[in-house]
């Protein structure tokens, strides 16, 4: 009950839990050298993550989050 009662409390003076949207300045900037590296074509999809030191989910993660269009090589 208490608990309710501060959420609502919170929201009441504009605040709201949770995690925040979207990625950090970090995250960005590899998306961005994942959209870099996927649109030249040079590496796979593996030495790709290899390189930026993150997984295939992630790749596609930050690609999506990019709004770049995903195709079959």
């Amino acid at each position: 009950m208490r608990t309710l009662a501060g959420l609502e409390a919170a929201r009441a003076r504009g605040r709201f839990g949770g995690r925040p949207k979207g990625l950090s300045i970090g995250a960005r900037n590899k998306a961005l050298a994942a959209e870099t590296l996927y649109r030249e074509r040079k590496l796979s999809i593996s030495e790709t993550c290899n390189q930026l030191g993150i997984s295939k989910p992630t790749f596609y993660r930050y690609l999506r989050q990019r709004n770049i269009k995903i195709t079959r090589s």
